[in-house]
């Protein structure tokens, strides 16, 4: 008996992994779309066509145009380490994104459900500790820190 409980909760995290692994990897896809979007928007709103070299990892983004860099590090529930409180290092869903510049945090995002008590809710990265999503407007803010930066160092 205990042996069966075992191996239908090791198959059950698992599953969890891969199912954490797979969403955080499309999440992390969408912050590059919308990112690579507001950097677009602005090359064609006769701003300096500025072409970001973007280095990506598992859980990284990194986008750097000329000297300035930001780097967006995603941080996954199945990153803590066996015997560790998932729930009290991720109390509001399974994964967090910490937006940097070499001069500080840019932003603080939260991977969870878009509609919180909807079984059938899909998952968005949304603004530390508030109800809104992680839009345009926030990747416009990181893009134009970037784009500030490189400016001042022109």
């Amino acid at each position: 008996m205990s042996n069966l409980t075992t191996t239908s909760s090791s198959a059950g995290h698992t599953a969890y992994v891969a199912e954490v692994r797979e969403l955080v990897h499309d999440q992390v896809d969408a912050l590059l779309g919308l990112l690579m979007g507001r950097i677009e928007r602005v090359a064609t709103a006769g701003e300096p066509a500025t072409q970001p070299l973007v280095s990506r990892g598992d859980r990284m983004l990194r986008l750097t145009i000329g000297r300035c860099a930001t780097a967006l590090e995603v941080q996954a529930t199945i990153d803590v380490p066996d015997g560790e409180s998932r729930a009290r290092l991720f109390p509001v869903g399974p994964a967090r994104c910490i937006v940097r510049a070499p001069d500080g945090i840019l932003a603080r995002w939260d991977l969870r459900q878009a509609h919180p008590g909807d079984p059938s809710s899909v998952h968005a990265w949304m603004v530390a500790g508030t109800e809104k999503a992680v839009t345009e407007s926030e990747a416009a803010l990181v893009v134009d820190h970037l784009l500030a930066c490189q400016s001042a160092a022109a």
